[in-house]
């Protein structure tokens, strides 16, 4: 164990409570971690003057994220671990370097063993130091890489013994964030709180772009001056706050408190058209060129002409680069400071544009005035217009030469990484060259593409193969579109614009402004509609797209209740091959999935005895020679523990599951060890429906596995799978008797026999449900009968069970009785069961399990002499015909050594300490109804046998084992001191049956295998339907294979929290509508079978009981599981927990490490923004947020806490806490401890709440990755199981890129509470599945769209966090993480193998609301300079992928607003004026498409409206 006292003396690197691991207790894994890692935060505490409890935290951090990444350890690379966690966290940071031209700065390796200061270790800490104290700062990346620049080279350049804290200066905790943070951060808050809109207000941005500047490398990281970390100069704060002048270095906050903005986010829709340039471009162009050519075809024109006129095509592009060159330097001024080279590059490149473009004009008007309109004077003399109008091609190809270099770029999207990303000095070439060669070099390609002068945007390509099929599908719906456009938009608008022209060139009085106007007034709308009308044809390609790949997935397969039967016996090898590792578990998949029965057994193929038991052998074994005592106490009861609570809970208590898992499995000859494992999974999904209340008990055990003590399988089939199995088997069975009976010959007997039992064999559920059928028969007979007929019953079983064995059934019973069988056994079964559960507890006389069995008759005779019965124990109802009456004739029996006969009456003892008649007692047994109809189903049970047995026709071995049969049922039917005629020893048989757990699980399985339809087996529950056919669907799905527990990746979830709802109180409950409608009556109406499931769970009989104090809280976290509630999304979250707990039993990790692997592997923090607040006012949410902390102990919730300090100023800090540990009081009685407690340098909420809270809390999480979950979120138990697969997506080697987001899908469980509510769901789910999976597949360019995406989190904490948090321009702040991801050289995945529960917006005002903040959210994206630069950066399918797939989705509805508008007052304005007809011809448009599209239906109705105004005019 490592111990505080190793870590240093200066600082106690642990007080008081701790998080996951004691310090002074870690686990051995930790144990050789934790020296260099104590010893270098100390040091680096003492040095810079970080808080204790950041240290403290960070420490933590850092050793968990090192021995997490233990799997990258191996023999010849020990340090693997840390160098990979190094190589992670730092290459932002060394790409900054690469961009400023400066080499990193890392510690040195330490030399002294002993105090092992420096290395790996301390570069990470204080990285990792510097990211927890940061704060706000967080928002800004290469700030962080800037404060590590300097604090490392600060930490390089001092003396060994000065880090070792042996000499020189320490500072108080609290040091590095008065004098660094605090000062940064006033510059912030300032900014932050200007009530200015952007283009005058600074953002994180604009303060984090200074860091791209090597200006920055001139600024001191802190307010003191340091010398040699001993001489500290302190610079004096000016009275308005600011830092005033010194000689050395300037500080940086006083740097970036005169810093200008960077980039102008004026609200104009300039800025969306110059943000999409290209896609407005690209439809300029293509219309432009087919109106060219519409016009040739149309006024015939020969090809010659037809090119000169495509070729006016560069006019318009050098027109247009223009206006996007004016458009730019717009965004720029005023405000921006542009450096000299961009400036003389701006000017440079407009008077270059302008030039060129004259010069086309003017020898393109040249080359096109064929009639010499324009004087043959001058320069144009010089030359025809054909000479004119090549010099106006070779003019227009020589300034497109960055247009076809571009072209390349966008086709293969990888050359235009290499291009930006090309630097001499980066490449080592620079030697090859002069420095002023370098510099031209740059300057040159500063100019020409601007981008490259950015430090973001260099990595944004995908792999070849992907984009090879994204551009496929670019091509074909460009290709539909440029047709649709043709055929619908701009040829019909050729003749009306030709007979404008005509009639202008021959009626004087029509003048050119009107027919300029007119036309204009008829191509603008074409041309709006021209635009739009891709965001309809992509809508269709996606749709198509989104089917293709759904069912490439195989999404789907499994729908309904049905095919989850059909896919259910693969389930255990898909299982096992899919969520259980082979590491953990290397022989599992060695056995094939199919029969649970044993190896040995099943070799016998074309029989059915390999499906039937072996009662010949009564060892109590199981197959592989596994004793029942070898499972441990409960083996025999999987059915009944209690697992949902256990996993969640993380009790050990389950001792069973462990114990028979691991017996099990370690037996090498068990062929059904997937099934095993599968069984104890899915009971396990069960028990949490249960749990949920979404099943009823009958229906929870019509869904599990059962097992059996002493029985021949591990686990026998649900019911709902064998329901109804064994009644096709037996109607089968009779028709194929029927046949054998009827065939002529032995060979077609054998023909039909083996058809028989190849088809049942086939049929695996059908198979294993007659095994099973059998099996439990016979043990139940055996159990009720009692050892008075073991014998004979053993005979009985013996003699049928050969018969099949030796396949001769046929012969020797007439099967086509069976199904008289089946009704038998179906009585039987159905009495018990009913019987059963309302028996009263009747005493079990001890002396019946010594009663002899009924002997044997001898060979020939019906009965020994020896067999008598007795009469006063015969009921006066029984018959005395048939085998009664025999045995009544011979009832005497002699009493041993004396040679009389007599009745075997019982002695009338009188029982003085009971006080009662034993006599008396067996008189009352006579009325026992139950008793009664069991012997009665049993005597037509027997009978039937009997009546199946053909005596006649068989050889003398199978007639002699005929007659013995025979015999043994006639023993069971008159045996004296039997079931059948003994009423007490029966009485006594049922009585005992009817206690005992293990009869009543038979009974139960025995009736969902004969008497249950698979109607009547299907939970009514339309939600666990859904949960388990999409859980049984995703097994067979690909997803990555498992790692051991021990090797998966670490992730931490976040949920914010503000002042929602925790838990509904009884008050909420009880609140009434305006139509008197309680909240939780309305919940009951709306999940009424969930509410009488309740009922049944808890055992509630009367109303009231439900506000008792023993269920009150169970009332309330039931309707409260029902609700968009943090409980939900707790409990949800907390499942994964469950999953670790139970997966880690499953491939046997020691008890004793798992519980600290979970700790290791997932957490959960809550940010509770307002905790405080609410703890201080007694906020009942308060309360309930401590409840939820002690019902799951490993839950974290982080608060902002407020509070005065000396000066009587604000004192912010984010705190950490959790519930105590074995009831601990805590700090003020409540149970909740504090675990760390970060100061801040103010209020951390300067922009918007939701991602200020989320960064707040960051510091606190520990795993490798986050996932981002909301508080409208939930979770389920069974797609907790696959995460871990999940979380191995990122390791996938198939893209260009590394995957730093994953998102998967979301069910929307809103969607029954009203119509709305439905409404919104089936619009997020279009959005949310198939939307998202086109734009991940094959578009790439599906970015971040809200939660519950998992984050890269050493990707993402080194460059800005998962979300953007500037006020206004980041109101949606999820979506800018998936930009800052792009542009940083992310990529960005999406699997459908997972899901988690969603809420949405149910009422109209609600909905309302959050249709205008994303309508109000997508418009300050479209000013961001993230879409700026994502757009710029993108190679055209993306482009055109993100436009139409995202932003441009409002852009267009906007614009399909405008269009309309525009058409109906255009037409409006013809109608009105009489400007409809040219001439004396009607512009007849195309058809009713074309009217559709052009708006004509509006022109129509206005026209007939003008029509009859003017008539009434008319002289």
């Amino acid at each position: 164990k490592a111990k505080a006292s190793d870590v240093g003396k200066t600082r106690d690197v642990h007080t008081g409570a701790y998080n996951f691991f004691d310090p002074r207790n870690l686990p051995q894994d930790y144990v050789r971690l934790c020296p260099p890692i104590f010893v270098n935060a100390e040091a680096l505490g003492n040095f810079f003057g970080f808080q204790d409890d950041n240290v403290h935290g960070q420490a933590e951090h850092v050793l968990m994220l090192l021995n997490n990444a233990r799997r990258y350890n191996t023999p010849e690379h020990p340090e693997s671990a840390v160098v990979n966690v190094k190589d992670k966290i730092f290459t932002n940071y060394k790409d900054w370097c690469r961009s400023l031209h400066i080499e990193p700065i890392f510690s040195p390796k330490p030399t002294n063993p002993k105090n092992p200061v420096g290395g790996h270790e301390a570069d990470l800490l204080l990285w990792f130091c510097i990211w927890g104290e940061g704060a706000n700062l967080r928002h800004m990346p290469e700030c962080l890489c800037f404060l590590y620049h300097k604090t490392a080279t600060e930490w390089a350049d001092a003396d060994e013994s000065v880090r070792q804290s042996i000499s020189g200066k320490t500072y108080y905790p609290g040091h590095f964030l008065d004098h660094t943070i605090t000062p940064i951060y006033t510059v912030l808050f300032k900014a932050a709180k200007l009530r200015k809109d952007h283009v005058e207000k600074r953002h994180y941005d604009d303060f984090n772009e200074y860091f791209w500047t090597p200006e920055c490398l001139d600024c001191s990281y802190t307010s003191e001056i340091r010398g040699n970390h001993g001489r500290n100069t302190t610079i004096n704060i000016d009275n308005d706050g600011g830092f005033g002048d010194f000689n050395t270095t300037p500080f940086i906050a006083d740097v970036l408190n005169e810093s200008p903005k960077t980039y102008l986010e004026k609200r104009s829709w300039f800025h969306v058209f110059l943000s999409f340039r290209r896609v407005y471009e690209w439809h300029i162009i293509t219309m432009q060129l087919m109106a060219c050519v519409a016009f040739g075809k149309f006024l015939v024109w020969d090809m010659a002409y037809i090119v000169q006129m495509l070729s006016s095509v560069f006019l318009s592009l050098n027109f247009l680069r223009i206006v996007w060159t004016l458009l730019s330097t717009w965004v720029s001024f005023p405000g921006v400071k542009v450096t000299s080279p961009a400036l003389c590059g701006i000017v440079l490149s407009l008077a270059w544009y302008y030039l060129i473009f004259f010069y086309q004009t003017l020898y393109f008007t040249w080359a096109m005035d064929h009639m010499k309109i324009i004087s043959d004077v001058g320069m144009r003399a010089n030359g025809s217009d054909q000479f004119w109008w090549w010099q106006y091609v070779w003019l227009s190809l020589l300034c497109s030469v960055g247009y076809g270099l571009e072209v390349i770029l966008q086709v293969v999207p990888t050359l235009a990484t290499v291009f930006y990303e090309f630097s001499p000095k980066c490449f080592g070439i620079q030697s090859c060259m002069p420095d002023v060669w370098s510099d031209i070099w740059t300057a040159l390609v500063n100019i020409c593409f601007p981008l490259t002068r950015l430090y973001v945007g260099k990595r944004v390509h995908e792999a070849f193969y992907k984009v090879i099929q994204y551009q496929f599908f670019w091509l074909t719906l460009i290709c539909w579109k440029l047709y649709f456009g043709w055929r619908f938009i701009v040829s019909p608008l050729v003749e009306p614009t030709v007979a404008l022209y005509d009639d202008y060139m021959n009626f004087p009085e029509v003048t050119y402004w009107t027919t300029a106007i007119l036309m204009v007034l008829r191509w603008i709308p074409a041309f709006l509609i021209f635009n739009i009308d891709m965001s309809i044809w992509y809508s269709l390609w996606s749709g198509l797209m989104g089917i293709y790949v759904g069912m490439d997935v195989r999404l789907g397969v499994v729908k309904n209740f049905n095919e989850i039967r059909d896919h259910f016996m693969d389930c255990p090898k898909a299982f096992c091959e899919k969520l259980i590792s082979r590491k953990a578990l290397p022989g599992l998949m060695s056995d094939q999935a199919g029969s649970i029965i044993d190896e040995n057994r099943s070799r016998r193929t074309g029989s059915l005895a390999m499906a039937l038991p072996n009662f010949r052998s009564t060892t109590d074994l199981l197959p592989g020679g596994l004793s029942a005592q070898d499972m441990g106490p409960g083996y025999g009861a999987m059915d009944h523990m209690e697992g949902g609570a256990q996993m969640l809970s993380g009790s050990h208590s389950n001792e069973f599951l462990r114990n028979y898992v691991n017996a099990f499995l370690d037996s090498n000859s068990i062929k059904g060890r997937q099934w095993v494992i599968f069984a104890a999974a899915w009971n396990e999904v069960i028990d949490q429906l249960r749990l949920g209340d979404l099943i009823a008990d009958e229906e929870k055990d019509m869904l599990k596995f059962n097992s059996f003590n002493s029985f021949r399988k591990p686990v026998y089939l649900p019911v709902f799978q064998t329901a109804g199995s064994t009644e096709l088997a037996s109607t089968f069975v009779v028709e194929q008797a029927i046949a054998h009976r009827q065939a002529p010959n032995m060979d077609k007997k054998k023909e039909i026999y083996d058809k028989m039992c190849e088809s049942i064999k086939s049929e695996l559920c059908m198979f294993e449900a007659v095994g099973e059928t059998w099996e439990l028969t016979g043990w139940l007979i055996r159990q009720v009968l009692g050892p008075a007929h073991e014998e004979d019953i053993s005979t009985v079983i013996d003699i049928i069970s050969g018969w099949i064995e030796d396949e001769i059934i046929f012969d020797c019973m007439r099967m086509e009785q069976v199904t008289a069988i089946s009704a038998s056994v179906i009585a039987i079964v159905k009495t018990l069961k009913s019987g059963m559960n309302k028996r009263a507890k009747k005493p079990v006389r001890t002396s019946r399990t010594s009663r002899s069995r009924s002997p044997k008759p001898a060979m020939g005779s019906s009965l020994g002499s020896k067999d008598r019965l007795s009469t006063d124990s015969m009921k006066k109802s029984v018959s005395t015909s048939g085998l009664a009456s025999l045995a009544m004739q011979t009832a005497g029996v002699e009493v041993e050594g004396t040679g009389k006969a007599k009745f075997s009456l019982p002695s009338t003892k009188y029982d003085k300490t009971e006080g009662r008649d034993v006599r008396r007692e067996q008189e009352k047994a006579f009325g026992d109804p139950m008793r009664d109809q069991v012997q009665e189903k049993l005597r037509a049970l027997f009978g039937t046998l009997k009546g199946m047995v053909v005596s006649n026709g068989l050889d003398a071995n199978m007639s002699a084992q005929a007659k013995e049969l025979l015999d043994a049922l006639t023993l069971i039917g008159t045996a004296s001191n039997g079931f059948m005629w003994d009423s007490s020893y029966a009485t006594e048989q049922v009585n005992a049956v009817s206690q005992d757990l293990l009869t009543l699980k038979v009974v139960r399985k025995l009736h969902g295998l004969l008497a249950v339809r698979q109607n009547e087996a299907e939970p009514v529950s339309q939600e666990a339907k859904r949960r388990l056919a999409f859980f049984v669907n995703s097994l067979f799905m690909e997803m990555p294979n498992a790692p051991k527990v021990e090797d998966m990746r670490s992730f931490t979830v976040v949920t914010p929290f503000y002042s929602e709802d925790v838990i509904y109180t009884k008050g909420d409950l009880e609140r009434e509508n305006t139509d008197g409608v309680t909240v939780l009556l309305y919940l009951q109406t709306l999940f009424k079978q969930d509410w009488e499931n309740f009922i049944e769970r808890l055992k509630i009989t009367e109303p009231g009981q439900i506000w008792s104090p023993k269920f009150l809280m169970e009332t309330r976290m039931w309707a409260s599981l029902r609700a968009q509630t943090l409980a939900r999304t707790v409990q949800g979250m907390m499942y994964y927990e469950a999953a670790l707990r139970l997966l880690s039993r499953l491939e046997k990790v020691d008890p004793s490490v798992a519980e600290d692997l979970i700790k290791e592997k997932y957490s959960y923090v809550v940010a509770a923004q307002v905790y405080g607040k609410m703890k201080k006012n007694q906020d009942n949410k308060a309360e309930d947020i401590d409840y939820l902390l002690k019902k799951y102990p490993n839950l974290r919730v982080a608060y902002i806490d407020e509070s005065r300090g000396r000066d009587g100023r604000s004192q912010f800090y984010s705190v950490l806490i959790k519930a105590t540990q074995d009831g601990e009081p805590g700090e003020d009685g409540s149970g909740i401890q504090k675990i760390y407690s970060v100061r801040l340098p103010g209020n951390p909420v300067l922009g918007e709440g939701k991602p200020e809270n989320q960064n707040h809390a960051m510091i606190f999480t520990r795993g490798e990755y986050v996932q981002a979950i909301d508080m409208n979120q939930d979770g389920f138990f069974e797609e907790a199981l696959k995460h871990r697969n999940l979380l191995e997506e990122f390791k996938s080697k198939e893209n260009a890129l590394p995957i730093t987001i994953l998102g998967f899908r979301e069910h929307i469980f809103t969607g029954s509470v009203s119509s709305l509510a439905n409404y919104m769901a089936l619009q997020e789910a279009s959005f949310v599945t198939t939307g998202q999976r086109v734009l991940t597949r094959p578009l790439c360019i599906r970015l971040h769209y809200g939660h519950p995406d998992l984050f890269d989190k050493l990707f993402f904490m080194q460059r800005g966090g998962v979300s953007k948090a500037s006020k206004g321009i980041n109101l949606s702040e999820d979506v800018f993480a998936g930009y800052s991801n792009v542009i940083r050289g992310g990529q960005v995945a999406f699997k459908e193998y997972c899901q988690v529960g969603k809420g949405r917006d149910v009422g109209m005002q609600q909905i309302y609301k959050f249709e205008a903040k994303l309508s109000q959210g997508a418009a300050e994206q479209s000013l961001s300079r993230d879409v700026a630069r994502l757009t710029a950066r993108l190679d055209f399918g993306r482009l055109m992928s993100y436009f139409f797939g995202g932003i441009g989705h409002y852009i267009n509805s906007c614009a399909t607003v405008f269009a309309i508008i525009t058409v109906t007052y255009a037409n409006t304005f013809m109608a009105m004026y009489g400007y409809e007809a040219v001439g004396d011809r009607m512009i007849v448009v195309l058809g009713t498409l074309q009217i559709v599209l052009a708006g004509k239906c509006v022109h129509a109705w206005m026209h007939d409206h003008a029509h009859a105004h003017a008539c009434t005019h008319l002289p």
